[in-house]
């Protein structure tokens, strides 16, 4: 074998090592078969009426929550203390995340409030409502799945004072299987939450007003 002849050898072996490379790294990030659907949460619907507005700025921070539910997964529990994942879905986000914007735009779209956003958005509030997601996943007892979502709630004012704190807890029951009925159950309880945790906020910082110094 000449020199030139097993350097081309080597280039040839070198080039193949480096395709195989590439070609796992690709499997490995875009995986088998078909992206799984995602799933929002979905606020309540814009309000058509003319409110006046309480003329205050509402912090809404990234909700806090155990590893089970900081991820995109939607999960489930089959017995108690114990979560799996479907792994037809996932949310869009990760659900503290998502759960903060879907909290953020009840708000918004309830229209009672005259500023509501999150620390990049509104840095300086005059309020501050902080959560902590408990559960937000589906019970599956037998034949019977429940939609469960659960989480507490502390309001504080600008001078980081604790108001009042609130567990908010709501079920829903699953119509059916699938993982569809599944994320409408969840949907239908978190709205009915957020309904009570806006009345609840607006009621606090009604009877709170902004300290003047």
């Amino acid at each position: 074998m000449t020199r030139t002849t097993f350097f081309s050898i080597l280039k040839l072996a070198v080039a193949g090592l480096a395709m195989a490379s590439l070609t796992g790294c690709a499997s490995l990030i875009l995986g088998d078969g078909e992206v799984p659907p995602r799933y929002t949460l979905q606020p309540i619907a814009i309000s058509t009426e003319t409110v006046d507005p309480l003329r205050v700025r509402l912090v809404v921070t990234d909700p806090q929550s155990e590893a089970a539910f900081d991820t995109s997964r939607i999960s489930f529990s089959p017995e108690p203390l114990r979560f799996e994942y479907y792994v037809e879905g996932e949310w869009t986000d990760q659900l503290p995340l998502l759960f903060g914007i879907f909290l953020q735009r009840n708000f918004e779209n309830d229209g009672r409030v005259g500023t509501v956003g999150d620390r990049v958005s509104v840095p300086l509030g005059d309020y501050v409502l902080r959560t902590d997601i408990r559960a937000f996943h589906i019970q599956r007892r037998g034949d019977d799945r429940t939609a469960l979502v659960s989480y507490s709630a502390k309001l504080f004012n600008s001078r980081n004072e604790a108001i009042a704190t609130r567990i908010f807890s709501t079920s829903e029951p699953v119509p059916g299987p699938g993982l569809d009925g599944s994320v409408e159950a969840l949907n239908r309880a978190a709205r009915r939450s957020a309904v009570e945790t806006v009345d609840w906020t607006l009621e606090l910082m009604r009877a709170n007003p902004v300290p003047t110094n």
